[in-house]
């Protein structure tokens, strides 16, 4: 169900990114099924998930949109349940969340360390190329995008 709302969300997203919303012909073996966990607006009120949000931001040297940096204060998003996805042995969270009455064409995908400790994020944004926060290394990338098939 988790990845169908995914796969709904990215349909609508910039040309650039259909393929993120393919149907994999295999399971991917770094996503995790169960369990589920809470939305993103439930984790940025937990402390660390917060600190790791905030410092992910302010590593960025160009412009993030105003609609992700406000978002700690609106917590506005969908109510998406984050899910687990294996980064070589251990869990890691992924959850989403998108620009409020755009969502189609303004989406975050992020992915948290365990207890929060780092976090990295893949802005889709419709006509724009796609956009790494965070400045996650090939593993982390991979793992993102494998909790999107």
């Amino acid at each position: 169900m988790l990845r169908l709302c995914f796969m709904l969300l990215l349909s609508f997203a910039a040309p650039a990114t259909t393929a993120l919303a393919q149907e994999p012909s295999t399971p991917s073996p770094n996503a995790v099924e169960q369990p589920k966990g809470p939305p993103l607006a439930d984790l940025m009120k937990l402390p660390s998930y917060r600190g790791a949000w905030e410092a992910m931001l302010r590593g960025e040297t160009a412009p993030v949109p105003d609609w992700i940096t406000g978002y700690v204060a609106t917590l506005d998003s969908p109510p998406i349940p984050s899910f687990d996805v294996m980064v070589g042995s251990q869990a890691y969270t992924m959850a989403f969340t998108c620009k409020p009455n755009e969502c189609e064409n303004n989406q975050l995908f992020v992915l948290f360390a365990p207890e929060g400790r780092h976090a990295w994020a893949l802005l889709l944004l419709a006509g724009a190329a796609p956009r790494w926060l965070g400045n996650p290394d090939d593993v982390i990338k991979q793992a993102i995008h494998s909790g999107l098939e």
